[in-house]
């Protein structure tokens, strides 16, 4: 039997008979020759997943090696880095502080920030098309206009504020690269500078490691505590998240994933300072990115959010706001992290989160309502309320058509 949760208050086991919350035993092992076909093709290394339905875990399984030199088998419980993943985190301790009256979404940043006041907008010249060729210390072809409004907590957790936004939308220079071991408080001082990208909330575009930024830094601000103290006490202790670290402990390094990437038909370890591996121990904490967790630890998250903010007996969050943290706020603005030039069709854009509107239009696996968010190094980790599921995988290799097949495998071992 299988045990996860490191609260023993919390802890699961995968169910002998997942027929019981209707599921398919025979069904699930879709799952498993889904993931060896594509380790077999070369698409991915290996992988961890789990998939709870209606609160019972029914899958938990690690899939290929963790170490190819070694040709050391994966484990359940490795170490990933979590990447963009930790933005959820971020949306969790935002929306805390939301129903303390500590936050209003509506805000201006500049409530709490007074730097953020009387944000400018870069407008480009006529003729002028910056590209990413073009980011430097200062960037020709663009003028500064006053913002029509400074740019709201709703702005960064809905990626409309224009702060350091993904291309194509970037007007500005780049923004800030953030020093090592530089505060959160010394690196969003500097952010304020930065001019936005476009007028708040007329524009969805990914504010990759900008905005949470900003948002960690409220959070700290309007808690009293450092945020990474904030997410252990008030979040990661109450689920029972042990895994999950910003500063990973010496003794467990050792489960820490190395980061291979495929090159000339082959696969190569990336070097530390490639991947971020080198300052797991001692970086710097972000709201955007940094943590490292396991796939038990992340669906418990999931699973706390399927519950409308309650697991194990310890309510983080009302019904009501999941709810809130779930629905489309930003109309037909959602263009994904890619930048699209057309909108994601069949989906929105919660706080923090993708949210499912059509699954047809949307080509998904998931139903109407399903919400999460991934990471750069390909972990996923999502809830489908209507099917009562909440789902993770972690990969080390960014690869979508892992994720699509993963959904579809697990929406096809639903019986009921």
């Amino acid at each position: 039997m299988t045990i996860i949760g490191g609260n023993p208050a919390n802890a699961l086991a995968v169910i002998a008979n997942p027929e019981t919350v209707g599921i398919s035993a025979a069904r699930l092992k879709i799952i498993d020759a889904v993931l060896e076909r594509h380790i077999a093709a070369g698409g991915i290394t290996s992988a961890v997943t789990a998939v709870m339905r209606r609160g019972r875990l029914v899958q938990f399984k690690a899939y290929g090696l963790s170490d190819l030199d070694a040709r050391t088998p994966m484990r359940t419980d490795a170490i990933f880095q979590m990447y963009s993943s930790t933005k959820i985190v971020t949306a969790v301790a935002v929306l805390m502080l939301v129903e303390e009256g500590k936050i209003r979404l509506e805000d201006p940043v500049s409530r709490y920030l007074p730097a953020f006041k009387g944000a400018q907008v870069a407008v480009a010249k006529p003729g002028a098309t910056p590209t990413p060729r073009a980011i430097g210390a200062s960037l020709p072809g663009y003028d500064l206009v006053p913002a029509v409004r400074d740019p709201t907590i709703r702005d960064l957790m809905t990626h409309t504020a224009g702060l350091g936004s993904a291309y194509p939308l970037r007007v500005s220079p780049q923004p800030p690269v953030r020093g090592s071991h530089e505060s959160l408080a010394s690196f969003v001082t500097r952010l304020a500078s930065q001019p936005l990208d476009f007028q708040p909330g007329t524009r969805w575009s990914y504010s990759g490691i900008t905005g949470c930024e900003v948002l960690a830094r409220i959070v700290e601000l309007q808690s009293g505590q450092p945020f990474e103290t904030f997410l252990a006490e008030r979040i990661f202790k109450p689920l029972g998240m042990t895994d999950t670290y910003y500063h990973l402990p010496a003794t467990e390094r050792g489960r820490l994933l190395p980061v291979y990437r495929r090159a000339d038909d082959a696969w190569v370890r990336i070097p530390p300072a490639m991947t971020g591996e080198a300052s797991v121990a001692d970086g710097n904490v972000w709201g955007s990115i940094g943590l490292v967790g396991t796939a038990d630890d992340f669906v418990i998250l999931q699973q706390m959010l399927l519950n409308k903010g309650e697991y194990g007996g310890r309510r983080l969050l009302g019904a009501r706001t999941v709810e809130l943290m779930a629905t489309n706020h930003v109309a037909d603005l959602y263009r994904g992290e890619g930048g699209y030039a057309v909108p994601m069709y069949g989906h929105g854009f919660g706080l923090l989160v993708q949210v499912v509107l059509d699954p047809i239009d949307g080509n998904t696996g998931h139903s109407a309502g399903a919400f999460g968010w991934g990471g750069y190094l390909g972990t996923m980790n999502w809830t489908d309320p209507k099917e009562e599921i909440a789902a993770v995988i972690l990969l080390q290799q960014n690869n979508r058509e892992v994720h699509i097949d993963f959904e579809r495998a697990i929406r096809q071992a639903i019986v009921d």
